[in-house]
Order: C-alpha cells, then structure tokens, then sequence
C-alpha cells in the first residue's frame, strides 16, 4: 500500500496549516536578508565611461596641454581646448557656441586658420590626436 491511501498517514488540516506556516516565516526572513543584500549590491561602482578611460594621445597633444607624459581622456582634451578657447577670447560674441581657430588650434586640429568650429564640432576633429593601436 501507499503512504497516502494508508489511513493513519494522511496530513490533517492542521499539518498543512503549520507548514504553511513555517513557511511563510521562511518567506519572510528570505525577504529581509535579500533587502539587506540589495543595499549592499546596489552599491557597486560605477564603470568607466568610454570618454572618461586614459588613452595614449600624440606628443603635440600632449604638448599643447602641458603634460609629461603622453596620456589623457576625451573628455579631458575637450576639456583643455575649451579653456584654451576661452582664455584666448576666441569664443564669437555673437554666437558663444562658435569659435574661431587660431594658429596653433588650426595645426592641432588640421584645420585652415581663422575658420569657426562649434563647441559640440570638436569631437570628429580630435579623434586623429588618440594613438589607439587598437582601434574597434
């Protein structure tokens, strides 16, 4: 005979009230300790933004933005071009997104002196200044 037609081993209402029971105790502690890990994991350290990683950048880059060694993000050239722009006054008065290129800009950036480049232009101007042997 099986267990379950057997008369004396058939669970009463009350057995499976108590396991329901205990198991939504069990529940309930899971969830606490899985709230306690959420905090911690949630937590993790940001990654590196692809403008923010160091690369390798030519020697007249590295020249024109006073540095030793030959090394530096996106984000940090366009951050440099941006204070030589607004050292030297050559934002447009008028249009404060355009600037004007001078001599040494226009060597850097490959481009004919006295032509006007936006702010946001930059990008796809600076991209042969970054040495990457490995390029995606």
């Amino acid at each position: 005979m099986s267990a379950l037609t057997d008369a004396d081993n058939k669970p009463t209402f009350a057995d499976a009230e108590e396991k329901i029971a205990s198991i939504k105790t069990a529940i309930t502690e899971l969830t606490a300790i899985l709230k306690s890990l959420e905090k911690f994991s949630s937590k993790k350290r940001p990654k590196v933004k692809k403008v923010e990683k160091p690369r390798p950048i030519t020697k007249e880059l590295a020249k024109f933005m006073k540095l030793s060694k030959p090394v530096s993000s996106r984000e940090g050239v366009l951050r440099n071009i941006s204070q030589y722009v607004r050292d030297k006054k050559l934002q447009d008065e008028k249009n404060k997104r355009e600037f004007i290129l001078d001599k040494t800009l226009s060597q850097l950036l490959n481009l004919k002196p006295g032509s006007k480049l936006t702010f946001l232009g930059i990008n796809k101007h600076i991209s042969h200044l970054f040495t990457d042997s490995t390029k995606k």
